[in-house]
């Protein structure tokens, strides 16, 4: 069978180890310092005999008594707390109690320093404590010295520890099966919200991008995850949308002049015609052929720019000539509509692009042209502000709806769509001027009123090198 490989599952076994490892420690821990306590409680308690014990000792004219000793040795009852003991002088071992293990065996006292714990030949293993005392002797106030030597066995302590040592290997797995569930009961509870999020991602396609992830209710990592990917929907969405109707009114604009070009081509072929009707003919077809050129053209050079792989030629060019040239080239188009144009420009001198920028200033003049009325006026501007060159281009045209203008930059959106071919407009100009300005890092901004007129603001650094 094949174990799923979920989150919730690795967390809950992680969540498991390290609770495991937690139990182990911890009762390591416990059975350390039960163990050291024991240790020094029995060191006390073997300390604490060493007082009746001496006052049981006698010395009888300057040698130990062995037969007091013995004699008083059940009246200590040492025996009923497993304690032993032995007494030495200097080298010699002068008495041992009844209970004393006869499979240990200890150097004199004087010769070795034993450690705490020692260990006998059968595996035992007993704690020693040696303590030197004085004993008087009887009718007299001379003392001689000599080693009290306790013990007893760590049986008593292993007791304790081994209850401790058995209550853990019967606690610890309970507790380790506990923590496994309750973790994976609680990572699974806590990423329940990545589950429905998954299943409605799964969902979303092309044709459902309207469609949003569920947000948890606290404003957790989850719920930041699925407002970020929410709005990354509305982003792709936005972007699809956008794509499609690009899509539509690309087909669209080429399909009106293919249709006007096939039907006057129809017309034309029905029967046989003066050869002045048959360059009427192909003069309009030509006219087609050069309007679907002018949109390819323009859709050539936004996708190059989409791409990356338009390019820009910096050159140190004066902008006021660069608008003169412009304007001299849209003047027969601006007297045909009896418009006048005037130009207020001081010489500044920036690094640009003056094919890019020749551009821009004709597709804005053009425009400005194109919706004017006969018998207005048209006004352009040039003036340096700090690191920037200033450039105002005001008409006094049909204007734009308040509506349409945060849309006027989109790819063939036009505000006044009934007249798109008499003014022979593709919707394109804008968004190549917009991606020039950008392309020079500057700022393009555009204030319109119906009736009243556009006022077009363009803001170009004089050092591109700088921006």
């Amino acid at each position: 069978m094949k174990i799923p490989n979920t989150i919730s599952l690795r967390l809950a076994l992680w969540y498991t180890l390290l609770v495991f490892l937690a139990l182990v420690c911890f009762g390591w821990l416990i059975l350390w310092i039960t163990a050291n306590e024991t240790y020094d409680q029995q060191r006390s308690m073997l300390k604490e005999k060493t007082i009746p014990i001496a006052e049981h000792l006698d010395v009888d004219r300057g040698k130990f008594d062995k037969e007091h000793i013995e004699d008083k040795e059940q009246e200590l009852r040492l025996h009923e707390y497993g304690i032993f003991f032995e007494v030495w002088d200097n080298k010699r071992l002068l008495f041992r109690s009844r209970n004393f293990p006869l499979d240990l065996e200890l150097p004199p006292p004087a010769e070795s320093d034993l450690p705490d714990i020692v260990k006998a030949e059968n595996t035992y293993r007993y704690q020693i404590l040696t303590e030197p005392i004085s004993i008087y002797e009887s009718g007299s106030k001379k003392s001689f010295p000599f080693f009290l030597r306790l013990g007893r066995s760590d049986l008593y302590v292993e007791r304790i520890l081994d209850r401790i040592r058995v209550l853990s290997l019967f606690l610890i797995p309970i507790a380790v099966a506990i923590a496994a569930f309750s973790g994976w009961i609680l990572a699974r509870r806590a990423l329940r919200p990545v589950d429905e999020i998954t299943r409605t991602a799964q969902n979303i396609s092309v044709h459902s991008l309207d469609r949003r992830l569920p947000e948890p209710r606290y404003d957790d990592e989850l719920g930041r995850l699925s407002k970020t990917f929410n709005a990354l929907l509305e982003r792709i969405q936005a972007g699809v949308e956008k794509i499609q109707r690009f899509s539509a009114d690309a087909s669209h604009e080429l399909r009106t002049p293919l249709t006007v070009l096939h039907g006057e081509m129809e017309v034309a072929l029905r029967k046989e015609r003066l050869p002045k009707e048959y360059q009427r003919v192909l003069k309009s077809g030509l006219q087609e052929i050069g309007w679907m050129e002018k949109i390819v053209n323009n859709l050539l050079t936004l996708s190059r720019a989409d791409s990356g792989q338009a390019t820009l030629e910096i050159q140190n060019v004066d902008l006021a000539q660069l608008l003169k040239d412009s304007i001299e080239m849209n003047r027969n188009a601006a007297e045909a509509k009896k418009i006048n144009m005037h130009l207020h420009a001081e010489s500044i001198h920036a690094r640009v692009d003056p094919d890019r920028i020749r551009q821009l200033f004709i597709n804005l003049l053009d425009n400005a042209i194109k919706y004017s009325p006969g018998d207005r006026e048209i006004n352009v501007e040039l003036n340096p502000h700090e690191d920037e060159a200033v450039l105002v281009f005001q008409d006094q045209g049909i204007g734009i709806p308040p509506e349409d203008l945060p849309y006027v930059f989109e790819r063939f959106y036009r505000a006044d769509k009934s007249r798109s071919r008499e003014l022979h407009g593709s919707g394109l100009g804008l968004s190549i001027c917009q991606w020039i300005v950008k392309a020079h890092h500057g700022t393009l901004e555009i204030d319109s009123e119906p009736e009243k007129g556009t006022t077009v603001t363009v803001r170009l650094p004089l050092d591109q090198e700088k921006s």
